[in-house]
């Protein structure tokens, strides 16, 4: 009987690797695998609000799940083992070892990964990056930024063999294609760097964290300015954050009205060591 039972189990193995990719599949199968797929997308959808996911990714991440539940498409196979390899990458994203600058990016990195070809996805990693850009002001920094996502792209397209929509270019290729087209753009058009301040104050937090910490400092009336513009244009000609190392007074601006509990917690743990400090300081001066 057990050799039976491991026979069986066996042939249940292999037999996925028997089906043709082209195979339709059965209606019955359909309706079923949609409830299971979209509880499973349900409970991803509350991680990534968790985690601070932007809500135009989370809608455009719910896009293979939405597809598989319309009636009106013929589903194949192939349809159904991508979807499978979907939420084996996304369930299994290490938050806490990010390979990435950001959560945004590692769901991003995954669904590279996965040959999420569909091109509302190419829009929302051409904002992205375009974001990244505009977060720099010289040429060479904008240079180095989009060679550097041009081999995060590359690094993660060694893993995507199985495209989301077959009759379109692989989702590599498109990032690529355009980030090899906007190269002789930056180099053309892009002022030369002629003055640069070696002086900047580099930080350790993040560009969002950096916004924050001024906005609320100013707030506090830390800073005699007149606004917030002038004082954004005074900081970005003297600090840098490790991911941007050249900010412009806008991208700086719109990071002083962003609110995200992740960073208004991070800088909460920052001024509370500010004020053991102060206390340390006090307790000696007591002492």
């Amino acid at each position: 009987m057990n050799v039976l039972l491991e026979l069986l189990a066996s042939l249940r193995n292999t037999l996925p690797l028997r089906i043709s990719k082209k195979t339709l599949l059965p209606m019955a199968f359909i309706e079923r695998q949609s409830v299971l797929l979209e509880e499973r997308w349900l409970k991803l959808h509350h991680l990534f609000a968790q985690k601070g996911i932007d809500e135009i990714l989370i809608e455009v991440s719910h896009i293979p799940v939405r597809n598989f539940n319309n009636k009106g498409r013929r589903l194949t196979w192939s349809d159904y083992t991508w979807l499978r390899r979907f939420f084996a990458l996304l369930e299994t994203i290490d938050w806490e070892n990010l390979p990435c600058g950001s959560e945004q990016e590692a769901v991003v990195s995954q669904l590279i990964r996965m040959d999420f070809n569909h091109q509302r996805f190419f829009a929302y990693c051409y904002r992205l990056v375009k974001s990244k850009l505009d977060a720099h002001t010289s040429k060479k920094a904008k240079l180095n930024e989009i060679l550097h996502c041009k081999t995060l792209v590359l690094q993660d397209s060694h893993l995507a063999d199985h495209r989301f929509e077959p009759k379109s270019e692989k989702i590599s290729v498109q990032l690529c294609n355009w980030i090899d087209a906007e190269l002789p753009m930056i180099a053309a058009l892009e002022p030369d760097d002629k003055f640069g301040n070696p002086f900047k104050l580099l930080h350790t937090m993040n560009i969002f964290c950096v916004g924050l910490w001024y906005k609320m400092l100013y707030d506090l009336k830390f800073y005699d300015e007149p606004n917030l513009e002038v004082l954004a244009e005074k900081l970005v000609n003297n600090i840098s954050t490790k991911r941007a190392v050249d900010l412009s007074a806008h991208s700086l601006s719109v990071k002083f009205h962003l609110k995200d509990e992740r960073i208004i917690r991070k800088l909460r743990k920052f001024v509370q060591q500010m004020l053991e400090y102060l206390d340390k300081l006090l307790v000696e001066m007591v002492a």
